[in-house]
């Protein structure tokens, strides 16, 4: 942020002229200040250093990649498909590797993805450039045919497109997630031409590609992933890193399709968060709309299995362990999550969340046991009646996938987290009553004798409850016991039946 302001230099100086801050207090906070100052830029081998925080920046670039999309394996690139290729857009000589105003820090170097395709492609290809698309979000028609006729001419076209700055920053809410019309429109005309059209994409968030995305058979999402990201795309084009970065949000087919899309501006001044539980893909879920690419996605130049699921609670928790093999013939990574569904809660909750997840490097070929430990913190919702996290007794799948969509293997258990006593009131439902045995018999008895007076007698019989379960108790004795309250009344006998349960779970 942009400081020091001089008025509060001016401010301190006065202080300590007045007497109200004395100038030892002063120099220990300039110390504290200059011990700072030495710490960032004393001579500490920093050339050395800078090198390796540029290792790390390629690292964490590589390991963030997705790869969202890879038709007919046409990724990697090998150099006897692809001796020509067009490198298109602007992003590939000036990348967006972070984002704008207060998240813009200054790189200690910047990989350019041109240059690094190129010294990657070295002899064995040809690499052609050109800007397709201005600066601003202008659509110019030369700059496309530019590049349908550089594509045109190559064995393969790479495409850099994605959000600009201007559209995507602090201070202001996106109009959009769709990419700016100018690359929309260079995206649709490349493809036409050349059918081996790989899409890099570059934005801090999800983006909306379905008006090109079926026409391309590569997509490429870098996120906005550092400085190291040029080398990184590069790499992963050629195959030197193996992809497997995998979605953090749901990639939705229109903006429409997201959760708070009706409330996305607010209203007055103030802005309500509505969507509940149902966020992300738990929406998606509950909903059963199909993303364009769903939370946890990313593919691999190589392929996993899942095998030999095993589920078994124990003291402190749950324990989940299977085997996950490489299939295919590359080294990589697999990201492994683990869902939980609950089959039982009574109370609204996701189809399934996600409570654990690891990413696992394996040689081809090779298996490894996973293991995940679960709490019983993992299979709780929060209980607004008991106002605190509970997990209830009752049966539960563990999902476990490449993602939210792609569930490869599922297994089910019974979970005993201990009984939750019901505390009755004089609205407690019939099903709150039954699903109780000591209310249950309770109340059983209190029907039979009611129904010595009444008519239309009460059993608690299958097609009873199935209409009836989920109205207060209270209410049942109104409609069907009137003959028989001749004395009291049904808040009265509510409140005998609540004694009666209350003794039988002391004695």
């Amino acid at each position: 942020m942009p400081g020091p302001a001089h008025y509060n230099a001016k401010a301190i100086v006065e202080a300590v002229q007045e007497g109200k801050l004395s100038e030892e207090q002063l120099d220990k906070s300039v110390g504290r200040i200059l011990k700072l100052v030495e710490r960032v830029t004393g001579n500490q081998a920093a050339e050395k250093k800078d090198e390796d925080y540029h290792t790390l920046a390629r690292k964490a670039a590589a390991e963030s990649i997705v790869l969202l999309k890879n038709d007919n394996a046409i990724l990697p690139l090998r150099p006897e498909t692809a001796s020509s290729i067009a490198v298109i857009g602007r992003f590939a000589v000036k990348p967006r590797i972070q984002g704008a105003g207060s998240a813009k820090v200054t790189p200690t170097r910047v990989d350019i993805p041109l240059d690094e395709i190129k010294e990657l492609a070295g002899s064995l290809a040809t690499v052609s450039y050109t800007a397709g698309y201005p600066e601003d979000d202008s659509v110019n028609e030369e700059l496309i045919k530019e590049s349908v006729t550089l594509a045109k001419n190559a064995e393969v076209a790479v495409l850099f497109v994605g959000q600009p700055e201007y559209a995507e920053s602090e201070m202001h809410d996106l109009k959009g997630i769709e990419l700016p019309e100018h690359q929309v429109k260079l995206i649709q005309a490349v493809a036409a031409v050349q059918p081996k059209c790989i899409v890099i994409t570059s934005s801090g968030s999800a983006l909306v590609m379905r008006p090109w995305v079926q026409h391309v058979p590569a997509v490429i999402h870098s996120w906005l992933s550092g400085q190291g990201m040029g080398r990184s795309i590069a790499e992963v084009l050629f195959g030197y890193t193996n992809p497997s970065g995998k979605l953090s949000e749901t990639f939705p087919v229109k903006l429409s399709d997201n959760p708070s899309h009706m409330r996305i501006r607010g209203e007055n001044g103030k802005l309500y968060y509505r969507e509940g539980l149902f966020v992300g893909y738990r929406y998606y879920d509950r909903k059963e709309l199909a993303p364009q690419f769903p939370f946890g996605h990313g593919l691999s130049y190589t392929t996993f299995a899942y095998t030999d699921l095993e589920v078994v609670q124990h003291v402190t928790g749950v324990k989940v362990s299977f085997q996950l093999t490489n299939t295919g013939k590359r080294r990589g990574k697999e990201a492994v999550q683990l869902y939980v569904h609950d089959e039982e809660c009574k109370w609204t909750r996701p189809e399934k969340e996600l409570k654990a997840f690891a990413k696992v490097e394996l040689d081809p070929g090779e298996q490894q046991t996973i293991v995940f430990e679960l709490e019983e913190r993992d299979f709780s919702y929060f209980n607004t009646k008991y106002n605190r996290w509970l997990a209830d007794t009752g049966y539960f799948q563990i999902l476990l996938g490449s993602s939210s969509k792609d569930i490869r293997i599922t297994g089910r258990l019974h979970c005993d987290f201990g009984k939750e006593e019901i505390t009755f009131h004089k609205f407690s439902l019939l099903s709150e009553w039954i699903s109780d045995p000591a209310a249950k018999a309770v109340l059983e008895e209190c029907l039979n004798e009611m129904n010595e007076h009444v008519i239309d007698k009460v059993y608690l019989n299958e097609e009873f409850v199935g209409f009836w379960e989920d109205f207060p108790m209270i209410k049942v004795f109104q409609m069907f016991g009137q003959t028989w309250m001749n004395e009291r009344s049904p808040d009265q006998v509510i409140q005998e039946l609540i004694a009666r349960v209350e003794r039988l779970r002391t004695n």
